[in-house]
C-alpha cells in the first residue's frame, strides 16, 4: 500500500517548504492547505483499506469454520509477538496523520493572523 508512504514523504516536503523563513505568505498559506488535503486524503484512503481487511477476514473466519480448519489457523497465529507488533499499524498511523493535521492547520492559521512568526533572524550587516 504506497497511499502512506508517499503522503507521508509529501507531507515532509510541504512541511519544509511551510516553515521555509523565506516562503511567501501566500504560498505557506498554499501549501498548508494541500498539506490538511494530503493527511485527509491518506486518512480516507487507510480507512477504506481497513473496512476491506475487515470484511475480508469475516469471509476468513467463515471459510475456516467450513472447512473445519480451526486447528490449522490457531497453531498458525500462536507465534510469540511483542508489545510493538501487538499495537494497531492502523491506529499509528492515524494519530500521526492527525498530528500533521494539526500542525499544517497551525500554520495555515499563523500565515493569516501571524506571519511575522516564520520571518526568519535578522539579516547581519
Amino acid at each position: 500500500m504506497a497511499g502512506p508512504s508517499l503522503g507521508l514523504a509529501a507531507e515532509a516536503f510541504l512541511l519544509t517548504i511551510a516553515l521555509a523563513p523565506g516562503t511567501a505568505q501566500a504560498s505557506r498559506i498554499i501549501v498548508s492547505v494541500v498539506g490538511i488535503s494530503v493527511a485527509a486524503l491518506i486518512s480516507q484512503f487507510m480507512a477504506k483499506h481497513r473496512l476491506a481487511s475487515v470484511r475480508d477476514g469475516y469471509v476468513l473466519e467463515d471459510l475456516i469454520r467450513r472447512l473445519n480448519l480451526t486447528d490449522v489457523f490457531r497453531a498458525a497465529t500462536q507465534a510469540k509477538t511483542t508489545w510493538l507488533s501487538r499495537r494497531s499499524s492502523y491506529l499509528s498511523w492515524r494519530m500521526g496523520l492527525a498530528l500533521f493535521l494539526l500542525v499544517n492547520t497551525a500554520i495555515l492559521i499563523l500565515s493569516i493572523v501571524k506571519p511575522a512568526v516564520f520571518a526568519g533572524p535578522p539579516a547581519t550587516p
